[in-house]
């Protein structure tokens, strides 16, 4: 085999590898593109954001706490639970006001 033929086979094998690893690379799923199924903690209506602000926002807490058992984050005994936690926090404020007042 002489330098002309080797060199000729080089360029076409080089040649072929770049067409196929270029054509590869293009095809198949793009992850970024597929539909991504929504998450229970998608949302900021979770029992973490409603005690978070319960102290001094019991109102907002309070919506949390709906919005998060409607859509599903949280049952129905725990959002009873959060919720006479977030009043019981709330009435606790009012009864230490009519005490010193």
């Amino acid at each position: 085999m002489d330098k002309m033929t080797f060199r000729r086979y080089l360029y076409y094998l080089i040649g072929v590898t770049t067409v196929l690893t270029l054509t590869m690379g293009c095809t198949g799923s793009d992850k970024r593109t597929e539909i991504r199924q929504p998450q229970p903690t998608d949302t900021v209506y979770t029992q973490k954001a409603a005690m978070a602000v319960y102290g001094y926002q019991p109102e907002r807490a309070l919506q949390i706490i709906d919005s998060a058992v409607i859509v599903g984050n949280l049952s129905e005994v725990r959002g009873d639970v959060n919720r006479a936690r977030i009043y019981s926090q709330s009435q606790m404020m009012n009864q230490l006001d009519s005490l010193l007042g």
